[in-house]
């Protein structure tokens, strides 16, 4: 349909220094895809609470064409970007379904604290900022 422009593209684990691509279960077992972009600074010690982006892309994205974008983000002071993937877009198993968005931005934030503490993080002690861009914003504002 016209609302998304789903691609497909693997995991790539090569670089796991700067990130973490993996999946995690929607409601209905389909397996979501993320990238989780950690920032240069994150794991050092440090006395102010730790901020993490959730970055809901827009229907012609990936969520591994943010690289260039996320240096901007941590500029800014995060310590992440969480780029959660559409049904059917890279590694995302399933089909793009607008009637899935709301239900999958859930699936990723009932899922948010274990992906937290995979990258030394603990959700209570995390600031989060929701965005999203075109139909992501759907997902954010849910």
């Amino acid at each position: 349909g016209v609302a998304f422009h789903p691609r497909k593209c693997p995991p790539d684990r090569s670089n796991s220094d700067r990130w973490i691509d993996s999946d995690l279960p929607a409601a209905d077992g389909i397996r979501l895809a993320y990238r989780f972009y950690k920032a240069p600074f994150m794991g050092g010690e440090s006395d102010k609470k730790a901020c993490v982006l959730i970055y809901f892309h827009a229907n012609a994205e990936l969520c591994t064409d943010q690289e260039a974008d996320v240096d901007r983000f941590f500029e800014a002071g995060f310590a992440g970007v969480l780029c959660p993937e559409f049904r059917g877009f890279a590694w995302s198993g399933g089909k793009p379904s607008l009637k899935m968005l709301c239900s999958d931005a859930s699936a990723v934030m009932q899922a948010l604290p274990g992906l937290l503490e995979q990258v030394g993080l603990k959700v209570e002690e995390t600031s989060l900022v929701l965005h999203g861009r075109s139909l992501g914003s759907i997902c954010a504002v849910h």
